[in-house]
This record gives C-alpha cells, structure tokens and sequence, in this order.
C-alpha cells in the first residue's frame, strides 16, 4: 500500500484471501498476536490515507493466479541464505 501511496489513485480496492485479516482490517476482529500489532497499525494509517478505499475478500480458490505471483515476486527478491 506504501507503492500505490505514492501514486495516489481516486480509488483503492485491496483483495485479500485472508477472512481473518479482512476483518481485522474492518475492525470486526481484534489482532491478539502482539508482533502483528505494528503492521495492523501501518496497514490502517495507510488505508486511512485514501478518500475511497474497499477491502473484500476473494476464496482462495478463486485467488491462485495472484497467489502464484506473490509466491514468485518472494522467491525472486528474498536474500538468499548464501547473502
């Protein structure tokens, strides 16, 4: 969310294959894991920035292509253990 901060659309739409999150992000669930806290508080600070913004969640079923991509951009810009 910092990246699209930075380009400033009229309107965000985040989809997420985590309920959990989702509805942490909506307020209806409280995040109990304390190393969580931190990035629960950016995440909303962030969406707080945008005039129009939306979070859905998507089954992760329906979510593989998108999936597979996080799972690449990971594997191809995570220091390897021989850094």
């Amino acid at each position: 969310m910092q990246r699209v901060g930075e380009w400033r659309p009229d309107k965000l739409e985040v989809y997420l294959d985590s309920l959990l999150v989702v509805e942490q992000m909506r307020g209806h669930y409280r995040v109990k894991a304390v190393e969580l806290k931190p990035l629960h508080r950016q995440a909303q600070a962030l969406l707080a920035g945008f005039s129009d913004a939306s979070i859905a969640h998507v089954r992760r079923e329906n979510n593989r292509g998108a999936d597979a991509m996080a799972n690449r951009a990971i594997d191809e810009y995570s220091p390897s253990a021989d850094d």
